[in-house]
Formats: structure tokens, sequence, C-alpha cells
């Protein structure tokens, strides 16, 4: 199980892969860590990619306390906060959607789901 955060100037991108069976503390932890990093800047939209997990194993108390993490932090993000979601699974794409709302509730920012962690970067890099 891992969380991998990567900063990346060049697209103004900040990806959150998430890898494997982790609990929502985990990524909640590694999330709020990317704040203190060096190359962070607050006008980095997100990405993230959770291709190599399931969302499965995610209760929705979970769900809920990483809406409010989200939330806090969308705050201190800019004002063109795009966040972008990755996943390769039906089930998991169509779980995204109905979470999406609670996530776009929790902040001001654009989000959308993608089946392919390709094309949520182009759409971020586009949108920038």
């Amino acid at each position: 199980m891992a969380v991998e955060i990567m900063l990346d100037k060049t697209d103004n991108l900040f990806v959150i892969k998430i890898s494997g069976d982790t609990d929502a503390k985990t990524v909640a932890d590694a999330y709020a860590s990317a704040f203190q990093q060096a190359d962070y800047d607050p006008e980095m939209s997100a990405m993230w990619d959770i291709c190599d997990t399931r969302l499965a194993h995610f209760s929705m108390t979970e769900v809920r306390e990483l809406t409010r993490l989200v939330g806090q932090h969308s705050k201190q993000r800019g004002k063109d906060y795009k966040v972008a979601i990755a996943t390769n699974t039906k089930s998991d794409y169509h779980l995204l959607k109905i979470y999406s709302t609670f996530f776009r509730l929790a902040g001001s920012f654009r989000m959308k789901v993608f089946s392919d962690p390709q094309l949520a970067r182009e759409w971020i890099i586009r949108e920038n």
C-alpha cells in the first residue's frame, strides 16, 4: 500500500497516486504533508490517480473525512483550482461520480472524473 505525492512545477500539477489497499488516514496524512513540500505552489491543480487501488474498501465515513480534509485545504488553493480523478474500473468510476458531489460541496473548485489518467492530466494542463 502506498500513497505517492508528486509535484510537477512544469505542468503546475499536484499528483496523488494511490496504490494497493490503504486507508483514509494514510491518504489524508500524505495529502496534508504535500503542503509542506518546498515545491508546493497553492496555484497547482490536483490529479488523483487511483487506478492501482479500489474504492470499495473505503467507508462512507472515510469518504466524508477525506471530503472535510480536501475542503480545509481548498481554502489555501488558488481560485482556479481544478481536481481530476482517474480510475480504470467502471464501479470506481461510478462511485467517484457520486463522491465527487460531496467533494465539490467541500470547496470551490472544478472537478472531473476520468477513466484514464492521461486524459485527466491533459484536461488539467489544457485548463491551466
